[in-house]
């Protein structure tokens, strides 16, 4: 008997063991399971939008970091641009060509032209709705013609960039590289078999008999002088776009992923101002108060308001432009150096000569090429982003020009900045030394004393037998109140020294 009873006992101190093993199998499923399952399903956004340029690229780094955190099933790349830089679209295409996991998609709602298009080969997968457009990536430059293609110097290594993602991703590259030189012709050809190949007319043209033999039928699809761009229903007959989708929740069904967490990452309010900055209206009003704070620095003696205003102005501008890959150090230097040539002009050498003429040379070439991207595409909305910003540029040097020039007659009226002024005599003082006999107006002045009404560095404004008058040390330094003398009339300039 007691074998029996051990025997039951020791069954159902098993079944109550398998029971225990089955629910915490069961409670550990429910509780790492959700977890899991989200984890797996997640897919992350970033979207892409407006000018190509290195403010991007720099935003662009940061989001995919962050991306990673989620550890997402399909990472989407929502590209939306008419083009930009060539520099940032190449750095941008293999920072994302460089993931490995997850799988990245380029999902094209409206458009990818030019560095756009670029950018989306870098991505594993293309999607496009049916009203989205890819193409037209021929870099061109800017010249006092207008926009010229810059040749193959650029356009060798962009059709590199297309070939080797098309070449991963399986994409015809004779297309690819019929979005960037116009000179290209690309042929289709059927084969027998119903292979279709797309081909360069030389390397068409270039077949063996035996190889015509197995063709079907043959077609050209780009002709010599057009650049290519894509509809969506073109791109998904060519074999460049995986689906066409409707919106983002079809394209999630296309992934199986209908049930993801969708999170989007944006720009952040930093690198949203920095492209802000660049817009060429926002670009040009900074560009104008430069100038303007700059301009008035000259005129009024001692550093105040105007200089701080006009150095503050153009730090943001030339920052903005080099965070953004429009300006780099060579605009930077070529605006310095312009800035230091007009001071010379203005303060030691009398006159204006050809210094200051190469001052201003080189401020407008520096602005100049800092406001327009070095590298653009002949895209239509390049175009006209490109005479955007040439007209704003322009009105900000007519502005600017118009707006010194009401100072100058409207700052000597004015009852205190009149006194500090360094614009031209006074007509009453002009006359008064016309009626005396004067031939230049100021020959009567030499030999006399009187007081440096502001410093002079070398330049500023003396008070001379009761008459405020512009004159120049010969580079010494005379602080305001301090006795000069006049040693010198050197044509409208008043050359004058330090009294012991």
């Amino acid at each position: 008997m007691p074998k029996p009873r051990a025997g039951r006992f020791m069954g159902v101190c098993g079944r109550v063991l398998i029971f225990i093993a089955f629910a915490g199998a069961f409670l550990g499923a429910q509780q790492e399971g959700p977890a899991a399952d989200a984890e797996r399903h997640t897919v992350v956004v970033i979207p892409m939008e407006g000018l190509i340029d290195r403010g991007l690229y720099d935003s662009l780094i940061r989001r995919i970091e962050e991306a990673r955190e989620h550890d997402p099933a399909l990472l989407v790349f929502k590209i939306d641009t008419y083009g930009g830089l060539v520099d940032a679209a190449i750095e941008i295409t293999d920072e994302i060509g460089g993931i490995e996991e997850p799988k990245t998609v380029a999902f094209i709602p409206a458009k990818a032209l030019s560095a756009g298009a670029m950018i989306a080969m870098g991505a594993r997968e293309i999607v496009l709705t049916p009203v989205s457009s890819i193409g037209d990536a021929m870099p061109i430059a800017v010249s006092p013609e207008g926009p010229v293609p810059v040749g193959e110097k650029v356009e060798s290594p962009t059709r590199a960039m297309f070939r080797k993602y098309a070449q991963r991703n399986s994409y015809p590259e004779a297309l690819l590289e019929a979005m960037v030189t116009v000179e290209l012709e690309v042929i289709e050809v059927v084969y027998e078999d119903g292979t279709v190949e797309y081909m360069l007319s030389g390397d068409f043209e270039g077949l063996s008999e035996d190889e015509r033999d197995k063709i079907e039928r043959s077609r050209t699809v780009v002709r010599q002088g057009e650049i290519l761009t894509l509809t969506a229903s073109e791109a998904l007959q060519y074999g460049i776009a995986r689906f066409v989708v409707s919106d983002m929740d079809e394209l999630l069904s296309s992934y199986d992923l209908a049930d993801a967490e969708v999170i989007t990452l944006h720009v952040n309010w930093s690198e949203a101002m920095v492209r802000w900055l660049n817009e060429p209206s926002v670009a040009s009003v900074i560009l104008l108060l430069g100038i303007l704070g700059i301009y008035m620095e000259f005129r009024v003696p001692g550093f105040g308001l105007p200089g701080t205003v006009g150095i503050v102005c153009f730090a943001i501008f030339f920052f903005s432009k080099h965070l953004s890959g429009m300006a780099g150090n060579l605009e930077i230097l070529i605006f310095v150096m312009g800035i230091a040539l007009l001071a010379v002009e203005i303060f030691v050498i009398p006159g204006f000569g050809i210094t200051g003429f190469l001052g201003i040379t080189l401020v407008f070439v520096s602005l100049a090429l800092a406001f327009v991207p070095p590298n653009i595409t002949t895209a239509p909305a390049d175009i006209d982003y490109l005479a955007k910003a040439g007209t704003y540029f322009v009105a900000a040097m007519v502005g600017a020009i118009a707006i010194g020039a009401f100072l100058t007659r409207l700052l000597p009226h004015t009852p205190v900045v009149g006194k500090l002024y360094l614009g031209s005599p006074e007509p009453e003082s002009v006359a008064h030394a016309e009626g005396a006999g004067l031939t230049t107006g100021k020959g009567d002045l030499l030999g006399k004393t009187g007081t440096a009404e502001t410093p002079l560095r070398p330049a500023g404004r003396a008070r001379i037998d009761g008459e405020y008058y512009d004159v120049t040390t010969q580079g010494d330094r005379v602080a305001g109140g301090e006795k000069i003398e006049v040693i010198k009339i050197s044509g409208n300039n008043i050359i004058v020294r330090r009294v012991s």
